[in-house]
């Protein structure tokens, strides 16, 4: 019998130096190994002939029926931007020979993102004797993964190795995969604010990051999120209070914001001080991107998501501030999408100048612009009826909860194509926003029901350390990859789903 009383056991890589591309740099500049063609790399456990067993890892309550024998994966994350579909195939050498034993498939995976391939207790044992040996057989590369936590990690409830490539995770099975439906939420809610208190939910700066400060808003008490909120900002930021962090493509980046995706933090730092310098940042920059009419856009096209990353935190900054003006902006961003966004049959994620994909349908369009409203419509009560917008917001919840499939609570990646598989992260995002508003008394019974059954069902989509599965990967592959079976798991959708389950609307049983 295997043993080993730790969630995380990580592996020593043994090489894997490769440069990292000029104008890039790792997340955060913590260590990170490479994987080349032609280049395999082994890794090792610190000591060899160790036992492992994923079944005597401790449980949350109502976990005790889980099967332990496929609950161990060994763990890669991304450490550098990747803009390819790669594999990585893994085998243990042992008396001079190999053993195949499985292989990632990582497609555009973005910085911070974990995968992980499941284990059979022989083939961890194995790893414990033998190491593992890793190869890149599909992609250019060189690929960059993280080696673990650095300079300005915290601990928390949730490991630092939890962000460690090569590292066996003694806890891949869902949370919660027996017991009530309110022992499973109660499981689930606890695992995700595990995860959230921790470095281990940290994403790239942006709208992902923005979602697990907002998830810790709504979940955690105000004074523990405020310091979530300060570890995240120290990260980001440097010494003098300016930007320093790596946009989405890992390069470098200081004093500026990248886009309109990165500015959902903003709401997050407001709460802690309207007028830190990152808050000024995002004002000065709304302020310059903002056309005659009002709208705010990144030059190629207009989007859903700038409901959710500007026009609710420019709601937040404009009542800290009480600041009229960016009021007025902030409601211009819903009112102004809306026109060139929505249509008579669906919402589409993106207007461009040219017909190219435009996301028609889009699960994760729904939960930017619902998001969006729901988070910004208490903050600009004094300034507007917003009726406006109550409007909006209730015509979406109406179209969501009319296709949300029966048969899984939740909605496909195409809300109007029940056929594709369902994406956890936009199901996550669209019942929050149907149980915060209901929570602020602008949506009625129907939205809060419909959240707390989407709720119940992302239960067995949540790992133990607090990780979303089932997560449509980032849509730089197209809408090609979003329509695929292709799923992963993703702090960002965690942070999603702990703006729902932070709500009183979860507490509805069904």
């Amino acid at each position: 019998m295997l043993k080993c009383a730790r969630m995380y056991t990580r592996l020593e890589p043994q090489g894997g130096s490769q440069p990292i591309p000029t104008g890039k740099r790792p997340i955060f500049g913590w260590p990170v190994f490479s994987l080349s063609r032609g280049e395999p790399i082994t890794a090792v456990a610190a000591t060899t002939g160790s036992a492992f067993s994923a079944g005597s890892v401790e449980r949350p309550p109502g976990s005790e029926g889980a099967d332990a024998a496929g609950s161990c994966s060994l763990q890669l994350v991304v450490g550098v931007d990747i803009r390819e579909e790669t594999t990585v195939v893994v085998s243990i050498p042992a008396d001079g020979s190999s053993r195949t034993i499985g292989e990632f498939d990582i497609r555009y995976g973005y910085t911070l993102q974990p995968f992980r391939l499941e284990l059979s207790a022989r083939d961890a044992e194995a790893i414990f004797d033998y190491g593992v040996q890793l190869e890149l057989t599909k992609g250019d590369g060189p690929l960059h993964f993280l080696l673990g936590a650095g300079s300005g990690a915290w601990s928390g409830p949730v490991p630092q190795d939890a962000l460690a490539s090569l590292t066996l995770v003694a806890a891949d099975h869902p949370a919660t995969p027996t017991g009530s439906g309110m022992q499973q939420v109660i499981c689930a809610r606890d695992s995700l604010a595990r995860l959230v208190r921790s470095t281990a939910g940290v994403q790239p700066f942006g709208w992902m990051d923005g979602a697990v400060l907002d998830g810790a808003w709504c979940l955690l008490q105000a004074e523990e999120a405020a310091e979530v909120t300060r570890k995240h900002l120290r990260l980001f930021t440097g010494k003098d209070g300016s930007l320093s962090y790596e946009d989405a493509r890992s390069r470098s980046r200081a004093g500026e914001y990248a886009g309109i995706e990165y500015t959902l933090p903003v709401a997050a730092f407001a709460r802690l001080d309207p007028r830190l310098p990152a808050v000024d940042a995002a004002v000065d920059f709304w302020l310059a991107r903002a056309d005659a009419d009002g709208l705010i856009t990144d030059e190629e096209f207009v989007s859903a998501e700038g409901c959710y990353t500007v026009g609710y935190p420019l709601a937040v900054v404009g009542s800290a501030r009480r600041d009229r003006r960016l009021l007025q902006l902030s409601q211009a961003q819903f009112l102004l999408r809306w026109k060139l966004l929505h249509t008579e049959q669906t919402l589409q994620l993106r207007a461009h100048s040219r017909p190219i994909e435009v996301y028609r349908g889009w699960a994760r369009a729904y939960a930017w612009f619902m998001l969006g409203l729901a988070h910004a419509m208490p903050f600009l009560e004094e300034f507007s009826s917003s009726s406006d917008m109550c409007s909006m917001l209730e015509t979406l919840t109406q179209r969501t909860i009319e296709t949300r499939c029966n048969a899984t609570g939740l909605w496909s990646c195409f809300i109007d194509e029940s056929e594709l598989p369902v994406d956890t992260s936009g199901s996550a995002g669209i019942a929050a926003a149907m149980a915060l508003a209901y929570r602020a008394g602008i949506l009625g019974e129907a939205a809060s029901e419909s959240a707390a059954a989407a709720g119940q069902s992302l239960c067995r989509h949540i790992s133990q350390d607090g990780l979303l599965g089932g997560v449509a990967q980032s849509n730089r592959g197209g809408e090609a990859l979003q329509r695929s079976s292709y799923r992963v798991f993703s702090q960002m959708g965690s942070g999603l789903a702990a703006q729902l389950f932070g709500s009183a609307a979860l507490e509805v049983s069904h």
